[in-house]
């Protein structure tokens, strides 16, 4: 986090300033503490009166990592971006899309009104969590040389002459590598999901 000072909302309406050298200053609330500290990168702020929802595992502790709440403010200024799982409502939070998966809906709450919403999640919020609907992108720094990829790589295998691969999440065959060299395919999660490749990995370890 460097450069000038920008500032975000908690799901508790506090608002947080984040300063290029690290440094945080949270507006004050009455009777509540605020707890600040850094971990792998990423800076934190609890306030004192979420603790007991983070305990029992109804909040998402991203919802207070100061370093992806600055990631999302980038793609939506003015709102949080939320997913509820495990229930099919929660106080203040109107669904926009129903997501069965995770029993639960996806909304998107304008940070100004989420200081008047706090206190009824704070109250109302007994079954389910709530998370941040943050982006993931998959990253292989770790897991390509877990497996002994670069190993295998310097021992000359390339994958050539192997006709046949088992994908997690599908195939894009129209990317440059393959467009025109997939004879076959067979989609074994049918009436689930589709085949198509919408994160990339299986279009990366096909090619």
């Amino acid at each position: 986090m460097t450069g000038e000072a920008q500032t975000v909302t908690l799901i508790t309406g506090d608002r947080v300033t984040v300063f290029g050298d690290g440094r945080v200053s949270v507006v004050p609330r009455k009777g509540v503490t605020f707890h600040s500290y850094r971990t792998g990168g990423h800076q934190y702020v609890f306030p004192s009166d979420a603790v007991p929802l983070l305990r029992a595992d109804r909040l998402d502790q991203r919802l207070f990592d100061l370093t992806e709440l600055l990631a999302v403010r980038a793609a939506r200024p003015s709102s949080l971006p939320l997913i509820v799982s495990g229930a099919t409502a929660a106080p203040g939070l109107s669904a926009q899309r129903r997501l069965p998966a995770v029993r639960g809906f996806a909304a998107e709450t304008p940070t100004g009104s989420l200081a008047a919403r706090w206190q009824a999640t704070r109250a109302k919020l007994t079954a389910g969590k709530i998370w941040l609907d943050a982006v993931r992108e998959p990253a292989l720094d770790q897991s390509v040389p877990l497996i002994g990829a670069p190993a295998a790589w310097s021992a000359g295998f390339d994958g050539m002459g192997v006709r046949v691969a088992v994908l997690d999440s599908g195939i894009d065959a129209t990317h440059p590598d393959l467009a025109g060299k997939v004879s076959a395919r067979r989609n074994f999660t049918e009436g689930v999901e589709d085949d198509r490749d919408l994160v990339g990995h299986g279009t990366h370890v096909a090619s």
